[in-house]
């Protein structure tokens, strides 16, 4: 006898023993039955939004979803606080498969104080793998001035590494069929997607007008 889970929503009893992971600091945990998750937004400071999903194959997708999702938020001058998570799970999946995947998000969010809201999970169909999807929720760091603007004769800098993602995932992806390219593969492994840090910096330096995470085609489309 097989433990895949049906086809359809996962039931409740198993929904409750992965939500229950979730422990979030500022915001109320994600319940059982409820059509939205409620945020409260002290003062007048505005919104950021921005949705990314995972789709590749990957052993670090909690830490793929939650550094790309809010990097978008990092490079708009924000910090993400609230994700909002979709998981797409393929037919004959095990419980223990689709826990294991979103604990790693749950961890890495806990780790970037992201407090993870509400979601959908559903077996379906129509994925042949686990498809992780995200909306996360920021606010303005309040260091950054949005209303700054571009002009002529001010400088581009370049932060960190470029070609990051790119490596790691084509580096993960064919390591088992080169085995020469193991230590690359190692190495990759501890190269970070996030801009968290150096957002924060730049940021803070409250010199900066704007930012972009390059990772629809790199720095040729930035």
């Amino acid at each position: 006898m097989n433990d895949f889970l049906p086809e359809g929503k996962i039931n409740n009893s198993l929904l409750k023993n992965i939500i229950g992971e979730i422990k979030n600091d500022s915001t109320s945990n994600p319940r059982i039955g409820e059509d939205a998750a409620e945020i409260s937004i002290q003062g007048k400071n505005k919104i950021l939004v921005s949705s990314d999903p995972i789709t590749f194959d990957t052993e670090e997708i909690g830490t793929y979803l939650i550094d790309i999702c809010s990097n978008d938020i990092y490079a708009s001058g924000g910090i993400p606080r609230w994700l909002v998570l979709t998981c797409l799970v393929p037919i004959n999946t095990s419980f223990k498969e689709v826990k294991e995947s979103l604990l790693k998000v749950f961890n890495r969010a806990e780790k970037h104080n992201i407090d993870i809201v509400g979601g959908h999970t559903e077996i379906t169909s129509s994925v042949n793998k686990i498809i992780l999807s995200g909306t996360i929720i920021g606010t303005y760091n309040k260091n950054y001035n949005s209303n700054l603007k571009m002009t002529s004769n001010q400088d581009i800098i370049l932060g960190g590494l470029a070609g990051v993602e790119g490596s790691k995932i084509i580096s993960s992806s064919i390591n088992d069929r080169f085995m020469d390219l193991e230590s690359l593969s190692n190495f990759s492994k501890d190269l970070s997607l996030s801009v968290k840090d150096i957002s924060i910096t730049a940021v803070n330096t409250k010199k900066v007008i704007k930012m972009h995470d390059p990772t629809e085609g790199g720095i040729a489309t930035a």
